[in-house]
């Protein structure tokens, strides 16, 4: 003998559960260690552990981007905020690349000649109080061309391992020449090839000849003019979602009291479209996006209909 039986309204149930069950899954905290790592060289990748983005702000800095081949130059890596608790560690560390192999400074050209405490690595830790500074001190590859730097935070705080990126990275030009009284030009955010969304700043150094002064400045995207500056600095603020999602080039065109130009262009990806799903890749969700997801779970279960099941008697 066959039985029909009609679950009719058990989709919204089970859409509901199946929401819930992900949710869960996903958000459950990634344990840290609360002990810190103390200071050593780490590769990007070695504190993988570090999955949640911290509220904390991190800021990098340099003394100068544009360098000769071997010139010394001190970055500053400065962390405030964040859910560190008062007394508890927290590391910064100075990277060439912020995933992949080979991502220490010394991986790419660069030599640490001295760090915060006086050593040599390129993670440093402290106890941190609500605000830290990191300060190292490198020596430029001997290879003239771009580089760029980078800067990580890390910490634990309530079992949650937190991370936070200088994502913008900071951009040098080494070569030949430089300091010698040649005029100099360099991007220094947003780094070539980083991807971009919301306001960004564009940031260039300007340096004329000897003799000479800059009489303007002009930014271009795609070779359109987006604005003009007179004197230093030299930045500007852009609304990436003024721009279609893909590849744009950014071009800073210096000219000098004499009418000689120079310039400098760098290539990045700008993705606004594509906002949320980068988001839910690095785990950095907010609670919109929690409740679009469940409800459009809700409605593609609940939009299947009637589900009927047979039972054999």
């Amino acid at each position: 003998m066959q039985r029909t039986i009609s679950v009719r309204g058990r989709p919204l149930l089970l859409a509901l559960a199946a929401t819930a069950f992900m949710i869960l899954l996903i958000f459950t905290p990634v344990s840290g260690w609360t002990g810190g790592g103390g200071n050593s060289n780490y590769q990007a990748g070695d504190c993988s552990c570090h999955g949640t983005v911290s509220t904390a702000t991190v800021a990098m800095t340099a003394s100068s981007t544009v360098l000769a081949p071997g010139q010394q130059v001190t970055v500053t890596v400065t962390v405030t905020g964040g859910e560190t608790p008062n007394g508890a560690p927290l590391g910064a560390m100075v990277l060439s690349k912020l995933s992949g192999s080979r991502t220490m400074p010394t991986d790419n050209g660069w030599k640490i000649v001295s760090d915060s405490f006086g050593t040599a690595v390129n993670y440093n830790e402290v106890a941190y109080t609500g605000s830290a500074t990191f300060t190292w001190t490198l020596e430029a590859p001997k290879t003239p061309g771009t580089y760029t730097l980078y800067a990580r935070m890390e910490n634990s705080a309530a079992g949650v391992a937190y991370y936070k990126d200088y994502s913008a990275g900071l951009a040098f030009t080494v070569a030949q020449g430089a300091g010698d009284g040649s005029a100099m030009l360099a991007i220094v955010t947003p780094a070539a090839g980083s991807t971009l969304a919301g306001n960004v700043t564009v940031d260039a150094t300007v340096i004329p000849a000897d003799g000479r002064s800059i009489a303007s400045s002009d930014l271009l995207i795609d070779g359109s003019l987006v604005g003009s500056k007179d004197d230093s600095p030299y930045s500007w603020t852009v609304d990436t979602s003024s721009l279609k999602d893909g590849e744009h080039s950014i071009n800073v065109i210096a000219t000098d009291d004499s009418g000689r130009k120079i310039s400098n262009e760098v290539n990045v990806t700008v993705l606004n479209g594509g906002a949320l799903l980068q988001s839910i890749q690095q785990g950095d969700w907010i609670t919109a996006d929690i409740g679009f997801l469940a409800i459009v779970g809700v409605l593609v279960m609940a939009g299947t209909g009637t589900l009927r099941r047979k039972k054999w008697l």
